[in-house]
């Protein structure tokens, strides 16, 4: 949060008008992470740079039932990661992923190529008949460029962080 300008959650039940890692680490007896667990191999991507922007449409993979892939939303961008959000769900469903090749990211449209269930937004009007043109001109939405997301053959690990 220091390196990125952008506020931060205090744990719980923490109550402190100034809150300081070291001294919740020393309160807690715990151990910071080790910041190379957070580090992107190779050199950082800048999403802005590579067409991802905040408010943009996708199909997601919901990991927490891989079987599902999603109508999503890029929600946030912090250096090289981007918040993916279920559109019409639950903030506790969100997760970051830390590059375009996330394997659990796809271009809309995506599911239809491969003849895969997509699922639409929860409550959406007659689910059985979505579609992505019609879904972003009611949303006033974009899609992602199709160009922004990476096809790796031996892609690194991914670091894919849950929203807590």
């Amino acid at each position: 949060c220091a390196n990125s300008s952008r506020g931060r959650d205090r744990p719980h039940p923490i109550i402190i008008e100034e809150f300081s890692w070291a001294s919740y680490l020393k309160l807690t007896k715990a151990q910071a992470a080790p910041e190379e667990l957070f580090a992107s191999p190779g050199k950082v991507i800048d999403l802005q740079a590579c067409g991802f922007e905040v408010g943009m449409k996708l199909e997601a993979v919901d990991r927490m039932n891989p079987s599902l892939i999603c109508v999503a939303t890029v929600t946030d961008i912090v250096g090289s990661r981007f918040l993916v959000h279920f559109d019409n769900w639950d903030d506790t469903y969100d997760y970051w992923c830390v590059q375009p090749l996330a394997p659990y990211i796809h271009p809309i449209g995506w599911c239809q190529e491969r003849d895969l269930p997509l699922t639409p937004p929860q409550d959406y009007p007659d689910p059985g008949r979505f579609s992505w043109e019609r879904y972003l001109d009611e949303t006033g939405s974009t899609a992602a460029p199709v160009d922004v997301f990476k096809v790796v053959r031996n892609p690194p690990p991914q670091h894919c962080f849950r929203k807590i």
